[in-house]
């Protein structure tokens, strides 16, 4: 990024890239005991308000790996592996944003990938 206008302009800057999760590296993870993986679809205000970041962000803090990525139908879709009380800690978490408007959800149980090591946000 450039030079800022000044120390408030800077400020304001990291403030937004820390809330959107612009600054959100992509995270290693050792797999779990347990873990089950799982298909997302979102539907809803579910674009354009933060999203993936926040489910990428909500990834990083539960150590889920897998990706989620906008649709072209405006849908947000996603794969998860981890515990399912993680999983359904982070479902919980982005349905309680008050950005996040979520209006249905298919949640379909898949074959864990053992091999998987990240969460990433894909474009």
């Amino acid at each position: 990024m450039g030079q800022c206008l000044g120390k408030a302009v800077c400020r304001m800057g990291k403030i937004l890239k820390a809330f959107l999760g612009l600054n959100q590296k992509e995270e290693t993870f050792v797999p779990k005991e347990g873990a089950i993986r799982e298909h997302f679809i979102f539907t809803g205000r579910v674009q354009g308000v933060g999203f993936r970041y926040r489910a990428g962000n909500l990834a990083a803090h539960y150590g889920v790996t897998g990706w989620v990525r906008n649709n072209a139908d405006g849908s947000v879709e996603a794969e998860m592996q981890g515990r399912e009380e993680e999983l359904d800690k982070i479902v919980q978490a982005l349905q309680q944003d008050s950005y996040i408007r979520i209006d249905w959800l298919e949640r379909d149980r898949m074959e864990p990938e053992p091999g998987e090591r990240k969460f990433s946000v894909r474009y």
